[in-house]
């Protein structure tokens, strides 16, 4: 009784997953769905093709993260965007600051 009840609900919820994938599928841009299909499919007939599901991350420094932000900073400046939350303390300063207590 115990593996009929399981299949059971195996089959509805597989139904109410397919229904959920086929809702959110269908909100995406074709081309998008159809270059998704073609690169896993032939990851699925040639694994040495590029896994699809690997993820990308690429990585960037403290460094780098606080340069971008000064140059953001020094955008807005000139063109008279700031954004302030404190007289002292800009936005990126804040987050900067933020990194620095990650740390410790």
């Amino acid at each position: 009784a115990t593996f009929i009840r399981k299949a059971e609900e195996a089959i509805t919820s597989r139904a109410k997953h397919m229904k959920a994938f086929e809702d959110f599928n269908a909100a995406l841009p074709t081309e998008d769905t159809a270059e998704w299909l073609r690169l896993v499919e032939a990851w699925e007939r040639d694994g040495k093709q590029p896994n699809p599901f690997a993820a990308k991350v690429q990585k960037i420094s403290e460094n780098a993260v606080r340069l971008e932000m000064a140059e953001e900073d020094a955008a807005q400046l000139r063109e008279n965007l700031t954004t302030t939350i404190h007289e002292d303390v800009s936005p990126s300063q804040l987050i900067a600051q933020g990194l620095e207590l990650e740390d410790h």
